[in-house]
């Protein structure tokens, strides 16, 4: 049995089988590749990448990035945790925190400290008679 490359014509031998546009604002040409180019390859006989956090100059620089992205963090405080990180590898500040527990402990330590509600009372008023807004005191 023949294979199917070996039926076609001597000049679609030379044609690519895919042709990939980059947008034009990326001044990249045309990619012209063959099937072959996407054969499988062993991944045993392939070496391990030896910095897969690229194009992150370090392994820290990656992972400190993906916690500030999953965590949703503004640029405020990434600049904010950034400034603790620099504090705290000079020695100039110290943290105690070991988990996500420890939080929570000194947020209910301080909360007796903060000043509690007492009363709440509704306000309610007219506004331009299209709705009623409601404050609470």
């Amino acid at each position: 049995m023949t294979s199917s490359r070996s039926h076609r014509s001597a000049s679609s031998e030379l044609l690519p089988d895919f042709k990939t546009e980059f947008h034009p604002h990326s001044h990249c040409h045309p990619l012209f590749q063959h099937q072959e180019d996407f054969s499988l390859w062993n991944a045993a006989k392939l070496a391990p990448d030896g910095s897969p956090w690229c194009p992150f100059i370090k392994e820290g620089d990656y992972l400190f990035v993906e916690i500030t992205l999953q965590a949703g963090l503004n640029s405020s405080q990434v600049n904010g945790l950034l400034g603790l990180i620099s504090c705290i590898s000079q020695g100039m500040a110290k943290v105690t925190l070991r988990n996500e527990i420890d939080p929570c402990r000194s947020w209910n330590r301080a909360a007796p400290q903060v000043t509690p509600v007492s009363h709440v009372s509704p306000v309610s008023f007219d506004l331009q008679s299209e709705f009623i807004a409601q404050l609470y005191f």
